[in-house]
């Protein structure tokens, strides 16, 4: 297939997912959309609360670090971004669905790639406009990088009445800032990473099944490595939970339909 008629046929192949997904999932009544946002909120605010009890066990805060889990924290946020994670998982299905003539690979890939880049647009507007701490931030770091006469002039616009250490800047909301250290919630790789995996799983499930293991382990080397609080992971992978999964239904949907087509 020549680069032309490629690119037209993924593009159509990507519309007609969007419109299956919404149809099937994304398109209902709104007040089940209410209730289910409302159902995900109570979630939150629940786990919200055990935010610094799981910060409090990992090696950013009590110092203690186990042999081995640090490069495999690292390993499995490296391989876990958008670009790393993502795109070689996707592009790679979809590659060999062209070389091999497997149109299920080929869509299960495309609805991966779709999932995850939806997902991520809420997720980084969000991240990068709330401004949430990271568990390994300092407030003398934020201070320097937001060009601060002192620490205690970082002080958040939305507070949450708390800190994780006496070193660290008060939790909560500080606003869109230039800085990484601001830029806690959600979490961006729990939000692509699960979208990738659910949309998989769904789709196409002897991969799905160990990118989901894969993601859960991406979720747990951002908590690990000070990145993230556990409530930025959830809301993370929920956000991508529901770009994926509607996505990864559509694809397993078509494929139904043009199997029971050819027979």
């Amino acid at each position: 297939m020549k680069p032309p008629s490629l690119f037209l046929s993924l593009g159509s192949e990507a519309r007609a997912l969007l419109v299956v997904a919404w149809r099937g999932r994304l398109r209902g009544s709104a007040w089940l959309w209410m209730e289910v946002a409302l159902a995900v909120l109570v979630l939150l605010l629940v786990i919200f609360q055990y935010d610094f009890p799981v910060a409090r066990l990992t090696p950013i805060d009590n110092g203690a670090w186990v042999p081995g889990y640090g490069p495999a924290a690292e390993a499995f946020s490296f391989w876990g971004d958008y670009l790393t994670g993502t795109f070689i998982v996707s592009f790679g299905l979809i590659g060999a669905g062209l070389v091999a003539k497997r149109e299920t690979w080929r869509r299960a890939g495309l609805a991966a790639l779709l999932a995850a880049t939806l997902a991520g647009i809420p997720g980084s507007t969000l991240r990068l406009t709330l401004g949430r701490p990271r568990p390994s931030a300092t407030a003398a770091e934020a201070a320097a990088q937001l060009h601060r006469a002192s620490p205690a002039e970082v002080v958040p616009l939305v507070s949450f009445g708390r800190s994780l250490r006496p070193s660290a800047p008060p939790d909560g909301f500080y606003g869109p800032h230039p800085t990484a250290l601001l830029q806690g919630f959600p979490s961006g790789h729990a939000t692509t990473s699960m979208a990738t995996a659910s949309a998989l799983l769904v789709a196409l499930p002897e991969i799905g099944i160990p990118a989901t293991i894969g993601a859960i382990g991406v979720c747990w080397s951002r908590a690990w490595l000070g990145r993230h609080y556990l409530s930025d992971l959830v809301t993370g992978a929920t956000l991508g939970l529901a770009f994926g999964l509607p996505l990864g239904a559509a694809a397993r949907r078509r494929n139904e339909v043009e199997g029971g087509a050819k027979l």
